[in-house]
């Protein structure tokens, strides 16, 4: 690497990383010069906007597939030519 501002920068930037990734609060919000600083307001931002990790939506079923599946568009297509061409 080069200079001691580059390693530094370089240094930062890899922190501001890892505590969005273990924080869930995006990289563009984050603030500080080292980590402690990240993480601190990190902590602020969470606590006082409610921020949440994004997760997935958890859908709920049965586990059961449905008795009448979904056709296809192929299907669908196919359905139509029966019908209006012969």
């Amino acid at each position: 690497m080069g200079s001691t501002k580059e390693q530094e920068a370089y240094r930062i930037i890899q922190d501001v990383a890892k505590v969005s990734q273990e924080t869930g609060v995006p990289v563009e919000l984050l603030r500080g010069a080292t980590r402690e600083e990240l993480e601190a307001h990190a902590a602020v931002i969470k606590s006082h906007f409610g921020w949440q990790a994004e997760t997935a939506p958890v859908v709920k079923s049965d586990g059961n597939m449905p008795e009448n599946p979904v056709a296809t568009t192929a299907e669908i297509f196919g359905e139509f030519m029966e019908e209006h061409l012969f």
